[in-house]
C-alpha cells in the first residue's frame, strides 16, 4: 500500500513540493493556462470586501482579468514549507492520487480559457467564494474527488 503524503518524511515531503513546483511551472506555460491563472486572480479580486454590489465585484473583476491578461505576472514558486504543513491535513492522499487530479485540471484548461468568461457568471458580495468556486470546479472532474475528500478543500 502507498503511504499518504501526510506520512512522508520531511526530505520525502520536500522533494514531492519541488516536483510539483516544476509540474507547475510546465502547467504554467500550455495555451490558456496564464488566461485561467487571471480568471482566478480576477474572481479573487471580485470578492474584496469592499466590493459590496454586483455591478462593484464585476467592475474589479474585469478590470482585474484585463491587467493580468495583458501583463501577466511570472508564476510563483509554491513555498515548500507551507505545502508540506497543507498536505498533513490530507490524511491518506497519494501522491499519485495529487498528479492525477492535476493532470485533470491540466486537460481541462484550454476549455476553460476559450470558454468561460470568470467575470460573466453571477456575483454575489454575501458569497463572495461562490463565483471562484464555481469556475475552479470546472477544471475539476471524477479524478479531483480524492483531493477534495481527503484534503476537505480544493487543489
Amino acid at each position: 500500500m502507498l503511504r499518504g503524503i501526510a506520512a512522508l518524511s520531511p526530505d520525502e515531503a520536500r522533494a514531492l513540493c519541488e516536483k510539483v513546483n516544476a509540474y507547475r511551472r510546465a502547467t504554467d506555460e500550455l495555451p490558456g493556462a496564464r488566461k485561467v491563472r487571471c480568471g482566478t486572480d480576477a474572481l479573487g479580486a471580485a470578492g474584496a470586501i469592499d466590493n459590496t454590489t454586483p455591478e462593484a465585484m464585476r467592475a474589479s473583476c474585469k478590470a482585474t482579468y484585463d491587467a493580468c491578461v495583458a501583463n501577466p505576472s511570472p508564476l510563483p514558486t509554491m513555498d515548500c514549507a507551507s505545502f508540506v504543513d497543507m498536505m498533513k491535513g490530507c490524511g491518506d492522499l497519494s501522491a499519485d492520487e495529487l498528479f492525477a487530479c492535476s493532470e485533470e485540471m491540466r486537460r481541462n484548461i484550454a476549455a476553460v480559457a476559450d470558454d468561460v468568461d470568470p467575470c460573466a457568471g453571477p456575483l454575489d458580495p454575501k458569497d463572495p467564494l461562490a463565483s471562484y468556486n464555481a469556475y475552479t470546479a470546472k477544471l475539476k472532474g471524477a479524478t479531483c474527488a480524492p483531493v477534495e475528500r481527503k484534503c476537505g478543500r480544493a487543489k
